[in-house]
């Protein structure tokens, strides 16, 4: 290809290969996408950290308690029926044994357990898909990890994004 140089004395070609042009550099998009979501993501956990703490603090200055489940509680779950705890959580108990249970948790962006503890059993949590921020360790789990809370440890989970992850439970 060529392009033409007007001079006073008229014009003429020149061919196009001799005069480079300077290469535009490519915007990554994904990049600034990833560094956008990691940012809310930061955003998010700092908000239901703090949410939290002061909701323990009013909680104290009201005389609330933690809230205190108990193997027996749980196992009132109806078996393979999915109960909508508020309009960003629902449960479902999928196994049942004298010492062991087994839910299905669907839980919808900032949906939580509030905090809580369980006196005669362990919980273990297994993410499938999502992400939960643990506010009382403030740690937070992805899709395919696992995470244990001990009997008589509180916990308050909270969904960054929509996820869904199962519970089993563990009478001591």
């Amino acid at each position: 290809m060529e392009y033409c140089i007007y001079t006073i004395e008229g014009y003429y070609k020149r061919p196009k290969m001799m005069c480079a042009k300077p290469k535009k550099e490519k915007y990554n998009y994904g990049f600034e996408v990833d560094r956008s979501r990691s940012d809310r993501h930061e955003l998010m956990r700092d908000f239901y950290k703090q949410a939290g703490e002061l909701k323990e603090l009013l909680d104290k200055i009201n005389g609330k308690q933690k809230e205190i489940y108990t193997f027996d509680e749980l196992d009132k779950f109806e078996l393979n029926i999915m109960q909508n705890i508020n309009e960003k959580l629902a449960v479902k108990k999928i196994y049942s044994t004298e010492k062991r249970l087994i839910f299905e948790v669907r839980m919808m962006r900032g949906g939580e357990f509030s905090l809580h503890l369980h006196e005669d059993c362990s919980e273990i949590n297994y993410i499938e898909i999502g992400n939960i921020f643990e506010r009382v360790s403030n740690i937070d789990y992805e899709a395919g990890e696992e995470f244990i809370f001990i009997a008589g440890q509180p916990h308050e989970l909270i969904a960054l994004k929509d996820s869904y992850f199962t519970v089993t439970v563990l009478k001591d």
